[in-house]
């Protein structure tokens, strides 16, 4: 009897432990997909390797209408999206190519992040206001290698930062500007 009642608990403890990992790697994948990191890598992906296939999730809304208004382009996405593979197209005939890495992440203060909130608001004329910027921020190095033929041609550092608006995060310029558009 101790034994069947040994292994019916371990069978539950096993299939509760189960139950409740599945739901905790599901949470873990959708704060995962809204990070601040994943922000960056789609940014850095679109910016240096052309790939615009998370072209939308570059900028909230309002910002694509910004640009759409400015530039009097209706499928704004579609045009940003032809934009970069044209200069694709231009930089494989050269045979350029992009390699970049992330050396840091640190914690933006609140003075910075308010003064940050203030410049996407001026910058975007309005469109977007400083309180919409949530009070949490990132800056990252990005250490980019420009190749030729393979070889290392050149190199540059550039300060990004991260900003989440209405609980998404974006990568943007130190000037306000948001990154695909640099």
């Amino acid at each position: 009897m101790r034994k069947l009642l040994a292994i019916l608990l371990a069978i539950t403890m096993v299939l509760t432990l189960g139950a409740c990992g599945s739901d905790g790697k599901k949470d873990k994948d959708d704060k995962k997909k809204d990070s601040y990191k994943t922000a960056l890598e789609n940014a850095l992906e679109f910016k240096f390797n052309f790939d615009t296939s998370k072209t939308e999730e570059l900028a909230p809304e309002v910002i694509w209408n910004y640009y759409s208004d400015t530039i009097g382009e209706e499928d704004i996405i579609g045009y940003v999206k032809e934009e970069y593979e044209s200069r694709k197209q231009s930089l494989e005939e050269y045979d350029e190519d992009y390699e970049y890495t992330v050396e840091a992440y640190e914690e933006l203060e609140a003075e910075e992040l308010a003064e940050l909130a203030e410049d996407v608001e001026y910058y975007y004329d309005g469109y977007i206001s400083a309180s919409d910027i949530d009070d949490k921020g990132y800056y990252a190095e990005v250490i980019v290698e420009y190749l030729c033929e393979g070889e290392v041609e050149d190199e540059e550092v550039y300060d990004i930062i991260l900003i989440k608006i209405d609980g998404k995060w974006y990568a943007v310029c130190e000037n306000g500007e948001f990154l695909f558009a640099y």
